[in-house]
């Protein structure tokens, strides 16, 4: 009897083991047809064809000689900056206070001053680019002499200065010790004589023979 029951036991196992076996072999065969099909619809789709063509293609080229190069594109050119912008960035920071000597935006006779004594908004110009004390060329700042030119002119218009107004013309130095010396002689002596020709009396005219 027990000889029976562990046979009966044995042929149940191996039936069960068999059957997980076959399960195992049709889930693997599925699977393995699902993932085919998957790559076969990968595969066929332009997009992903485009996409993989773009990330192995090389990233320069050999120009053999006497073939005629492609031609570089060109960078795009990035727009002027206002007025406003260059001052803001590169002038405000001592033209709103006035430091070392710089006019002071609203100052409307420190500008005239200044702009009389550059002889006009392009001497005032050329004045900035250069650079002019201690101010470095244009300001320091990375822009070009059309926009620096904006920046004076947005400047003075803030100062109520127009800038094609023509240029006052600059005052004379004085002259040094020696000529103010000469200068006073010479008003003393015109002085004196006219004191002179004043106090004594004309002469009288002789009678005629």
């Amino acid at each position: 009897m027990s000889a029976q029951n562990d046979a009966a036991f044995l042929r149940m196992f191996m039936m069960i083991l068999g059957a997980l076996v076959v399960f195992t072999v049709i889930i693997l065969f599925a699977a393995n047809q699902i993932m085919g099909s998957v790559e076969e619809q990968r595969g066929e789709d332009p997009r992903l064809r485009a996409a993989v063509v773009d990330r192995i293609k090389p990233v320069g080229r050999v120009n053999v000689a006497g073939a005629p190069a492609p031609a570089a594109a060109e960078p795009a050119a990035a727009a002027p900056k206002s007025g406003a912008d260059v001052a803001a960035a590169a002038c405000n920071a001592c033209h709103l206070a006035g430091v070392l000597g710089a006019p002071k935006i609203g100052d409307a006779a420190a500008w005239s001053q200044r702009l009389g004594a550059e002889g006009g908004i392009d001497g005032l110009t050329a004045s900035a680019i250069k650079g002019k004390g201690q101010m470095p060329p244009k300001g320091g700042a990375m822009v070009s002499d059309a926009e620096i030119r904006a920046a004076i002119e947005h400047m003075l218009s803030e100062s109520g200065v127009d800038a094609a107004a023509p240029a006052a013309a600059p005052v004379a130095e004085a002259g040094g010790p020696v000529e103010a010396m000469q200068q006073m002689a010479g008003e003393a002596m015109d002085a004196a004589k006219s004191m002179a020709a004043a106090v004594m009396p004309a002469a009288e005219p002789e009678p005629a023979a």
